[in-house]
């Protein structure tokens, strides 16, 4: 089995972590498989792809158990230990929706890569935690701040400072996670929800995860933003899309989007 499988379903992709011999345990190569897993466009006629659910492969029963603790030699220390960087970046970036579900353990890195999604699935079973301080580590500022987006500061600090494991509830209540379900259930949840994105007008959807990003951005959207997030409604007024969109409302029909 390769380290990440990719199975695309219709307009979904589904992107499966593996190496179940170490519950998942991230590497450098695992890490740059799952970046370039990723679509790098919107949807369109070259690229389908409109949503991608992200979970660890049914066999190794669990979401990622982190990076991989055997991995920390002198060489990862000297390019300065932060191989979460990239790919969560990546995954913040991307193009489409990413929806994580997350069964059972989601630790360290791996919960990073979780908090890069756009929307989180939790079983009521997982287990989450943050254990840097417990290995002798001072977590990167960007790593920290895709928690703080999500949670409060004592939230994070209790989190990062003491270690502890999480159970999917306890996460959503907290604002961690988004959605939390029965044991077993993330992954067809999250399906769903990527299924239902799907069906969305390519382009609003587009339009829509970009503007969000812009205007939640520190500071608030800039003008540079602002005029972007302008181009992109404009569009959308201009597009096929709504005029079927509104159609299909009127004739009480699903409508049929095609991205134009």
């Amino acid at each position: 089995m390769m380290p990440v499988e990719v199975e695309d379903s219709g307009a979904v992709r589904v992107i499966s972590v593996s190496n179940p011999a170490k519950r998942k345990a991230l590497t450098r190569a695992l890490l740059d498989e799952l970046q370039r897993a990723l679509p790098t466009a919107a949807s369109s006629d070259a690229q389908p792809i409109r949503a991608v659910v992200l979970r660890g492969d049914p066999a190794g029963k669990c979401f990622s158990s982190g990076y991989d603790i055997t991995a920390i030699d002198e060489a990862e220390k000297t390019v300065g230990l932060d191989p979460i960087r990239a790919p969560a970046d990546a995954i913040e970036a991307c193009p489409v929706p990413v929806i994580a579900a997350i069964e059972d353990a989601c630790m360290g890195g791996a919960f990073e890569i979780a908090m890069a999604c756009t929307l989180r699935v939790a079983a009521t079973s997982a287990k989450l935690a943050m254990p840097p301080a417990r290995l002798g580590l001072v977590y990167s500022a960007r790593g920290l701040s895709r928690f703080l987006r999500a949670a409060s500061p004592s939230t994070v600090q209790r989190l990062f400072l003491t270690g502890e494991r999480l159970g999917g509830a306890e996460a959503q209540r907290k604002g961690l996670v988004d959605l939390a379900v029965e044991a077993g259930g993330a992954f067809d949840e999250a399906k769903a929800i990527a299924e239902q994105i799907a069906s969305n007008a390519p382009l609003a959807v587009a339009g829509l995860l970009d503007a969000i990003r812009r205007v939640a951005r520190p500071g608030g959207p800039s003008a540079d933003d602002l005029a972007a997030i302008d181009q992109a409604r404009l569009r959308t007024v201009a597009s096929a899309d709504l005029a079927e969109g509104v159609a299909a409302f009127l004739e009480k029909r699903a409508p049929v989007f095609r991205g134009r």
